[in-house]
């Protein structure tokens, strides 16, 4: 089992520190090392307006918070670091109670252990954030601040690959991985009784081979396996084989095969372990249209849980339209029925284009560090808007130390680690003039539904969720930019069986920023935040006008 391999005590804070820390020590060479401490100092005119005021007065007050903060990097040929740390004390004129004190941090590590074979990557940060979007998604250290939940992520790992694609071509990864929350989760908000414990650890690995980039058989074969120790629900454990051979009959057509093996099983539900157990079968044609896009259509044979077999048409179709656009599309069966799979990314030196659609089983903090994120602009460490962002022409670009690749959309994170079927999708859209004007625009949707009963860790957390999200900057002068921001999101409640409910909750968020000079900036922004629900006394409008400034020290 993988998490024998770990000790039930395994701090992974200390073991980041200590492996990243000798290894400097012993092995990193003379490197570009940057430190920027910085200083934001915001006044707010806060007014919340609640629905239902019978039950919770409106609320209309100043609020002032101070945030010292410092980023640092450390660059060189063997050894990569990015730290921050954020300071919030916050104090409110009326709401004496909710004054507030914040500390959140981030550290990433990378050192290369072996060029171009071996390569240790840690991180650790903590933030802030709702238990639940049951609780409200606009909470902040602002307002709401007495439901955010400190929550701290920390993963290490290693990874290896060949550099030489003429030869064999070999991947592989170990990882242990850990997300905690501070406190236990009262469920009274979420129309449960008792409270969640948010802390579970695992382990992972995965390992692939395929042939040699000249071969003129193609194969593949991979494995991956991971293990989950939840503190308030039982193991869970999930396990992939699959693998792959195409054998060419002319220049153009091959015989393809593929079969795979999917295995998710929950320690204390053996019932629904088998039904999460699924295996395929498939032999067909490829076309290969260039050199590298192809369309395979293949016939399959499946299996789920103790269903009978069953047949059924599928394939896939890749299309690299250039080195910088390119186009994947797949449809094949999993556990539940039909499942399709889609991504698409277009890169110039203007606009960047990026679509992705993905479904499978998982639980919730794993979805902390496995993430299909759809991310478009490069930014700084510290940037807070796009202003500062550019666009990469290098689909498989990787942030330098000290940048940040910038998504659209939030993850949405519950606090409670159930194993649950999700489907995701999103489209953005990003453009920069490289002059005056940058813009963003994406739409999103996901769908989530427990396979494990919630009635006593979080109540019914199943819902679908639709939104879009749009950011605009433009430059009015060298050292003057105004930034827009506009975000609606739509969640409907489903039961167990994944059917709407009569649970509907709305968010939508409009802001407008004037942000003057750089590296000590004076911003001024209106925003308006609304929450629609047609539950009692979650649903108000939080309007604020804030007056802030920003000093970085040169």
């Amino acid at each position: 089992m993988l998490m024998q391999i770990m000790s039930s005590k395994l701090d992974s804070r200390r073991i980041l520190f200590s492996i990243i820390g000798g290894f400097t020590l012993n092995n990193a060479v003379a490197g570009d090392l940057t430190f920027q401490p910085g200083v934001v100092a915001d006044y707010y005119n806060l007014s919340v307006d609640f629905v239902d005021e019978t039950n919770q007065s409106d609320v209309s007050e100043s609020v002032y918070k101070l945030a010292p903060s410092f980023v640092g990097t450390y660059d060189s040929k063997k050894l990569q670091l990015t730290g921050n740390f954020v300071a919030e004390k916050t104090s409110h004129s009326e709401q004496k109670s909710h004054n507030s004190s914040f500390v959140s941090y981030g550290l990433l590590g990378k050192a290369f252990l072996v060029d171009d074979f071996l390569t240790l990557n840690s991180s650790i940060n903590k933030s802030f954030r709702s238990a639940s979007s049951q609780s409200g998604i606009f909470n902040d250290t602002v307002f709401g601040s007495e439901e955010l939940v400190g929550v701290t992520n920390s993963s290490i790992g290693l990874n290896l690959a060949t550099g030489n694609s003429r030869m064999l071509q070999l991947q592989g990864a170990v990882q242990f991985q850990r997300s905690k929350a501070d406190e236990d989760i009262d469920l009274a908000d979420f129309g449960s009784q008792g409270t969640s414990r948010f802390d579970t650890k695992s382990a992972s690995a995965a390992l692939s081979a395929r042939s040699s980039v000249n071969s003129q058989v193609e194969w593949n074969v991979a494995l991956q396996a991971s293990e989950s120790d939840r503190v308030q629900a039982s193991d869970y454990r999930t396990s992939t084989v699959s693998a792959s051979m195409t054998v060419p009959v002319t220049n153009n057509m091959g015989v393809t095969s593929q079969a795979t093996i999917n295995k998710n099983e929950i320690a204390a539900d053996q019932s629904l372990s088998d039904g999460l157990k699924y295996q395929q079968f498939g032999l067909g044609l490829q076309w290969l249209f260039t050199k590298k896009s192809y369309l395979r259509i293949l016939g399959y044979r499946s299996k789920a849980g103790e269903q009978e077999s069953r047949s059924f048409i599928g394939g896939e179709f890749n299309w690299v339209l250039s080195s910088r656009t390119q186009m994947l599309f797949s449809a094949d069966r999993n556990q539940f029925g039909e499942q399709y799979g889609f991504s698409l990314t277009q890169a110039s030196r203007f606009v960047r284009t990026q679509m992705s659609y993905n479904e499978g089983v998982d639980i919730q903090s794993r979805n902390n560090f496995v993430s299909n994120q759809v991310g478009s602009f490069i930014c700084p460490s510290d940037a807070l808007n796009i202003e500062d962002c550019y666009l990469s022409e290098d689909l498989n670009y990787q942030p330098a130390p000290g940048e940040q690749e910038i998504g659209l959309f939030s993850r949405d994170i519950e606090l409670v680690d159930i194993v649950s079927r999700f489907e995701t999708g999103q489209l953005s859209i990003a453009y920069d003039n490289q002059r005056k004007l940058k813009f963003a625009f994406g739409v999103n949707f996901s769908e989530r539904v427990s396979l494990e009963d919630t009635t006593g860790v979080g109540g019914n957390l199943n819902r679908k969720t639709t939104g879009y999200t749009v950011s605009a900057a433009y430059a009015i002068s060298p050292k003057t930019s105004l930034t827009l921001n506009n975000s609606l999101s739509r969640s409907t409640y489903l039961d167990s069986n994944g059917a709407a409910t009569d649970r509907v909750e709305d968010n939508k968020m409009w802001e407008l920023k004037l942000t003057s000079a750089r590296s000590s900036s004076l911003n001024l922004t209106a925003s308006i935040s609304e929450r629609d629900s047609n539950r009692l006394r979650q649903a108000y409008t939080d309007k604020r006008l804030q007056l802030g400034v920003n000093y970085t020290f040169n």
